[in-house]
């Protein structure tokens, strides 16, 4: 209402009284004065207006508001003590309102928090990855920063336990010679077995960004020969680069074929290969990794990448002195490590030690002062009648490998049975007095090598495989408590028989000793033939019986693969794989008291599975929990089957009866070779007939394998020896001491095992069109945990308003697809002649080939589809 002015009222004696001029808001009184027109109360007055405000509020720039009294109105609302006006609601009291978090903003987010889901989460270190992480981590990708993986509800899928069908995905075979080719390049593509231990890590720049990183697709490395041409053992090869992918036909692409400097210069056939940047750390520019890989006869060659693509490797160095054949007859097994942690790394085969930037050993005069090399055969011959351990059994090796056992930031090389200082000097060398196999080569069977803990202290243990026995000792080189020296490694139940005598009547009533004074075994494995022995007694006296000297046929060749750590029963203490001549055998050192545990085959034993290894007697393995469950399987391959068993127990969970193999010590390994963030298994082949040997890469049909690292790099490998992108820590983490390792040749579950992709579509638009064309936009996102490599399908159809429907077919995403992340995908539909067409409704379902078929399993997968308004060139867009 209008109140105020001038005017005059009534006065008690019924006079008029002039003079009241009054503002709005008031009114003239009886008494001739301005009052308020809400009586003691003032008006609200706003421009031209006044208002009485009612009981329980007061006026406020021009309304009636809440009363508040000194806390703070807002929206008609009185504030709590400890929060403020902000947007018109009453929110956390915070210093700058980007603090602000939580459903109502009832939160404040401290220093080096940030609001995420509702929640204010440490900020924690740039990343791009989820695997930047720490183990409890993810990478929240708005921020781009690690985030505590609890704080949030990530997207997961967890496969089914059980639905395990492993299947083929692809094959690699040589490509072919080019018409014209030389007789080399002829003989190059002829080399189509592979018989060695392949090693994967990303080599190339596959995206074309100019960084060879995670967003490129793995390479697996390997060497190949020709078994029906030049035999199956200790022959030449290629080193070949092969692209991870498979393609859609079943093929792989290969990048480069490699062998040394010289014509006679081949790779040997099983030799190892080990992956690493060989460069000093403080050389920004040089991040990719080099390869390293041992001759046939003898020496040791490094190439580096000169072409982003991988198609041109050059020579960056050729040691043709070491290792030598006082160190190997086939089979060396090299590894790249920082010993001295000088960020410069070294080149260690056997227990020989090369300079890793030059490739210069202890003799070369022009080996650069800074630089770390050694032979531990030189030591030898300093010290007579000492036995340093070079890491061979079998006829193969060596198969040493480096770790730092006391933890006191120096790494030492573990070689068969001694243990050298970084610098190359003896730290303790174990003395064998006893032996359960014949050694099948013509160097020393000192054993192969692994390292774990065993016992209650920090420490790393060693673990050594040698001529049928396994060895535990601590890192000073004593028997570890509780676990005897040795444990006799079995041949499978049926191929273990008792010795037998000459003269046939003798009956031994003591331990049996050879002129060497080692024990003769109890038993004999029956496989690669028995030696006749002469025997004596502990002393060294002959052993008489009716006049001559009694001879007993030994155990013949049971000499045992390369040791694999595991916890392959998910009990939380590591056990050891290993396969023997006739068995693959679980050692569990819970497996012991009276009566032993009922899950156990015998004493020290978990459980022992029949294989056919009688040509090499020295197979790898490796180890993997491909379901997540938490009960590891088993990756293994023998000269007639490829199989998977099941850690606990050692049932057979999958058996390929096409594999064939004269086995050295390759294994098949568990690794992320095409960056899918699925698991795969690399098995390698020598396989006589046509067409099946190469590479063979394993996925399961259901894409139920969880996910796992992108490089697997060397033989000797044990996750912390080396980043995920090839470089070599100067003080590796210790792997033993970490709850989720203790391992060796087990590939590591991340963190976010069971992190996956929630694939939707976002939008559907019409770019332009005409009278016979659609240019069409689909926008499809990822909501989920876990990023995606380049070449998402999105099949699309498209109904008319006749009723027509057109399937055109899928197309792929170009880019990765990060949590959070989208892209435009851009289909053209061309109007069949002959069709009038005036709007179409466009549908597209994301993560789908147009069969029914999906490359990922998702946490929902309810809303991969969505369909579009109808469309037409009459449309506002």
């Amino acid at each position: 209402m209008g109140t105020g002015g001038t005017g005059g009222t009534v006065g008690p004696d019924g006079g008029i009284i002039f003079g009241c001029n009054c503002p709005f808001g008031e009114a003239c009184s009886p008494e001739g004065l301005c009052a308020s027109i809400c009586g003691d109360r003032a008006a609200c007055v706003f421009g031209g207006t006044a208002q009485c405000c009612s009981a329980g509020t007061v006026c406020q720039d021009g309304s009636c508001v809440t009363d508040c009294g000194e806390a703070v109105e807002c929206g008609g609302v009185c504030c709590e003590s400890a929060e403020m006006c902000f947007e018109g609601a009453c929110v956390a009291q915070c210093d700058d309102p980007l603090q602000l978090c939580g459903d109502d903003d009832e939160l404040c987010c401290a220093s080096g928090e940030g609001c995420i889901g509702s929640a204010c989460v440490p900020l924690l270190n740039d990343c791009t990855f989820s695997e930047d992480c720490e183990i409890d981590e993810l990478c929240e990708p708005s921020v781009g920063v690690c985030i505590p993986r609890d704080s949030v509800e990530v997207c997961e899928y967890r496969p089914p336990v059980g639905d395990f069908a492993p299947t083929i995905a692809c094959r690699w075979t040589p490509p072919n010679a080019p018409p014209g080719a030389s007789a080399e390049a002829v003989e190059i593509a002829s080399m189509s077995d592979v018989v060695m231990t392949p090693s994967v890590a990303n080599l190339t720049d596959d995206n074309g960004d100019g960084s060879t990183d995670l967003f490129d697709t793995p390479d697996i490395v390997f060497v190949s020969f020709n078994r029906a041409a030049n035999g199956c053992c200790t022959s030449r090869g290629v080193l070949r680069v092969v692209s991870g992918a498979c393609n859609g036909d079943g093929t792989m692409n290969t990048h480069a074929s490699l062998k040394g400097l010289g014509a006679a210069d081949w790779i040997g056939n099983s030799t190892g290969i080990a992956l690493g940047n060989l460069h000093p750390d403080d050389l920004s520019a040089e991040r990719v990794p080099e390869i390293v890989a041992t001759f046939k006869n003898g020496g040791t060659i490094a190439w580096r990448r000169t072409a982003d693509d991988g198609s041109v490797w050059e020579v960056m160095w050729q040691n043709d002195e070491l290792p030598n054949n006082q160190h190997s007859r086939g089979g060396a097994q090299p590894s790249i490590a920082d010993l001295n942690a000088d960020g410069r790394p070294e080149v260690i085969v056997g227990n020989v030690v090369l300079d890793g930037l030059t490739g210069k050993g202890p003799n070369d005069a022009d080996l650069p002062v800074e630089a770390l090399a050694w032979d531990g055969r030189d030591l030898e011959s300093a010290t007579p009648g000492s036995n340093l351990g070079i890491g061979n059994n079998a006829f193969l090796g060596p198969v040493s490998t480096v770790a730092d056992l006391d933890r006191d930031g120096l790494q030492e090389v573990i070689a068969g049975n001694t243990v050298y200082n970084y610098d190359g000097s003896e730290r303790w060398t174990y003395d064998y007095t006893t032996t359960n196999s014949s050694c099948g080569g013509s160097l020393d069977c000192d054993g192969y090598n692994a390292v774990g803990n065993f016992d209650d202290d920090d420490d790393g243990e060693v673990v050594i495989i040698r001529q049928g026995e396994l060895f535990i000792l601590d890192d000073d080189g004593s028997p570890v408590s509780g676990i005897p020296l040795p444990i006799r490694i079995p041949g499978a139940p049926g191929d273990v028989a008792e010795p037998t005598y000459s003269p046939a009547a003798y009956l031994p009533s003591a331990p049996l000793y050879d002129e060497d004074g080692d024990l003769l075994p109890p038993e004999r494995i029956l496989c690669g033939g028995a030696l006749n022995l002469p025997a004596f007694d502990a002393g060294g006296n002959p052993i008489m019986s009716g006049g001559s000297q009694v001879v007993v046929q030994t155990a013949g060749a049971n000499e045992s693969g390369p040791p694999t750590v595991a916890d392959f029963d998910g009990d939380g203490f590591a056990e050891v794989g290993t396969a023997s001549s006739t068995a693959y055998v679980v050692f569990d050192f819970q497996c012991t008291g009276d009566p032993l545990p009922p899950e156990c085959e015998r004493e020290w034993v978990r459980w022992m599975v029949e294989n056919d290894d009688c040509s090499s007697r020295a197979t790898g393995s490796s180890v993997f929990d491909l379901e997540g469950d938490g009960s590891a399987e088993v990756v293994y391959a023998d000269e007639t089957t490829f199989r998977i068993f099941r850690g606990s127990d050692g049932a057979i969970l999958y058996e390929d009866l096409t594999h064939s193999s004269n086995t050295r010590v390759e294994m098949p390994i568990v690794v992320d070779v095409d960056n899918d963030g699925k698991s795969e298994v690399v098995i390698p082949e020598p396989n006589t007939d046509p067409g099946l040997g190469g590479i063979e890469i394993w996925e399961d049909a259901d894409n139920n394998w969880v996910r796992t690292r992108r490089i697997w790099n060397q033989h000797g490998y044990s996750v912390t020896n080396v980043t995920e992108d090839g470089q070599i820590p100067r003080v590796p983490g210790t792997n033993w001491t970490r709850s989720r390792l203790n391992n060796f040749r087990q590939n590591v579950q991340p963190g976010g095992l069971f992190d996956a992709p929630d694939f939707v579509v976002r939008e559907i638009s019409r770019l332009d069109c005409d009278d016979r064309h659609f240019a069409l936009a689909i926008v499809v996102g990822n909501d989920g945990s876990l990023s995606v490599p380049p070449g998402i399908l999105t099949h699309v159809v498209v109904t008319s308003d006749d009723g027509q429907v057109f399937e055109l077919g899928t197309v792929a995403t170009s880019g990765w697809l990060l949590p959070g992340q989208s892209e435009q995908l851009e289909v053209l539909f061309a109007i069949p002649d002959g069709s009038s067409i005036g709007a179409i409704v466009v549908s597209a379902i994301v993560d789908e080939d147009g069969m029914g078929g999906q490359q990922y399993n998702e946490c929902d997968d309810e809303n991969n589809a969505a369909a579009s308004n109808p469309l037409s060139c009459l449309s506002v867009e």
